[in-house]
């Protein structure tokens, strides 16, 4: 998290309050460790150098954003010009990727893909990729002990490098930014009620039609809300929607801190003096955020995925073919 943003929901010694999701009582703590993940972005080049040129670029953006937050959240500045919400969109579509968040669903993604290939092939892949690889058959013992270590799913998650994450996160950029950039903005200013923020700020909130069980991206979702201060939230409204200030209430904020606080990854964050989660109960923190793999033991076959049993014909298809005679 950057500490622009941060900065906005801390008070004159940069100290703000981390409520954990885990538990626990919430405890004051620096901007400058609230969220730190040490190398996160720290890249390998293919002579195999570690640099930081996605940390600078990051800082970049960052330093942009806090301007252009600057100007609509102590300027007012109304309407909002061109550069102002370029920078912002910038920013944001940027954190809707580069969170911690965002990387674990990649990792769980990741892992259930590799698991579901290695379960439905069974130990004839395995057979075929040992023979490839050593140049002569294995013996049943050889497979029988690689599946045996494959296919206890439960015994190791698959993790894509941080190299594979930056690669992901800026080549969504683009497309990310463009897909914010069609919103409407909607501008609310709160005078007593005060937002939280969290983790994984950016947050997508279903359309009231939405389909059950139909996941909310941000092409998809009906507003996406981004706490830019304590008193003040911006949210991305219908594409093709008008910019426009709107009223606050009471009501209002404790809708935006509860899904603020609902998308949360591990932690919750707001002013010390502020008592924004009172009466909200934290969600507990999850070990996972995706459950793509609940079921992938369902789709282990030791002896390779059997094929699909051909459809039955229907009585349409026997007229069918029978007219052909």
């Amino acid at each position: 998290m950057p500490k622009f943003h941060l900065r906005r929901f801390a008070n004159t010694r940069d100290m703000l309050r981390r409520v954990p999701l885990a538990g626990g009582e919430g405890h004051l703590v620096s901007i400058n460790d609230a969220t730190v993940e040490r190398d996160f972005y720290l890249v390998q080049d293919v002579d195999g150098q570690q640099h930081d040129d996605v940390e600078k670029l990051l800082s970049d953006v960052e330093s942009d954003a806090s301007t252009a937050v600057g100007r609509v959240v102590n300027q007012a500045l109304w309407p909002i010009d061109q550069d102002t919400r370029m920078a912002i969109v910038l920013w944001a579509a940027l954190q809707l990727l580069r969170t911690s968040f965002q990387r674990q669903v990649s990792d769980e993604i990741a892992d259930v893909l590799l698991k579901l290939q290695i379960g439905a092939g069974g130990k004839p892949q395995l057979r075929t990729m040992l023979r490839r690889r050593d140049g002569r058959e294995p013996t049943d013992e050889k497979v029988d002990s690689l599946w045996a270590t494959l296919s206890d799913f439960d015994s190791y998650r698959i993790q894509k490098s941080r190299n594979a994450h930056v690669s992901s996160m800026l080549g969504a950029w683009p497309d990310m930014t463009a897909l914010l950039l069609m919103r409407g903005w909607q501008i609310f200013r709160f005078d007593r009620k005060a937002l939280v923020t969290c983790d994984n700020p950016v947050t997508l909130i279903a359309a009231p039609d939405h389909p059950t069980g139909r996941g909310v991206g941000v092409g998809n979702a009906g507003m996406i809300l981004l706490p830019l201060d304590r008193r003040v939230a911006l949210v991305m409204a219908e594409p093709g929607g008008v910019d426009e200030v709107l009223p606050t209430s009471t009501m209002v904020a404790e809708a935006f801190n509860g899904h603020i606080v609902m998308n949360a990854h591990r932690a919750v964050f707001h002013h010390p003096e502020d008592d924004p989660l009172a009466g909200f109960p934290l969600p507990p923190a999850r070990s996972t955020i995706t459950n793509a793999g609940d079921r992938i033991a369902d789709f282990v076959f030791p002896d390779g995925m059997p094929p699909a049993p051909l459809p039955s014909p229907t009585c349409a298809d026997i007229a069918g073919e029978r007219k052909g005679w």
